[in-house]
């Protein structure tokens, strides 16, 4: 095996041990919130999570398209990823706002996670392009 192949391995591996962790907290994170009145410290750390799992996540793309090559197929599906982005900052003004406002922070976190239902145009195109 190559070395750098053992790199890109160990960093995933790095990655999906980080991701595990961050999902750990997030029971707790959602339960906290159901305990209190939607208030600033459970809402922030809920915030903080999502983000953090944004984060983990956005780490393994960039892993895998290490690994794989930017010309790859992997490569080339993942190198515009827009929706991520957005997200990431979407969740950062969740953060900020539950500082004082925590129930316009959950209205945030809400929009973000319809936003996530609304398919990605660039996997639906890769998708079509497979199989055509």
């Amino acid at each position: 095996m190559r070395k750098g192949r053992l790199e890109a391995f160990s960093d995933g591996v790095l990655a999906i041990i980080i991701t595990i962790m961050v999902l750990g907290i997030l029971p707790f994170a959602t339960d906290w919130i159901g305990e209190s009145d939607i208030e600033e410290a459970p809402v922030m750390l809920y915030s903080c999570v999502l983000l953090l799992s944004m984060l983990s996540y956005k780490l393994l793309e960039y892993l895998i398209v290490k690994s794989e090559g930017k010309t790859s197929a992997v490569g080339t599906n993942l190198k515009k990823d827009t929706k991520g982005l957005i997200l990431i900052v979407i969740n950062f003004l969740a953060i900020l706002t539950a500082f004082s406002q925590p129930v316009i922070a959950m209205l945030i976190l809400l929009i973000m996670a319809i936003y996530w239902i609304i398919p990605s145009k660039r996997l639906e195109k890769a998708y079509n392009n497979i199989n055509n």
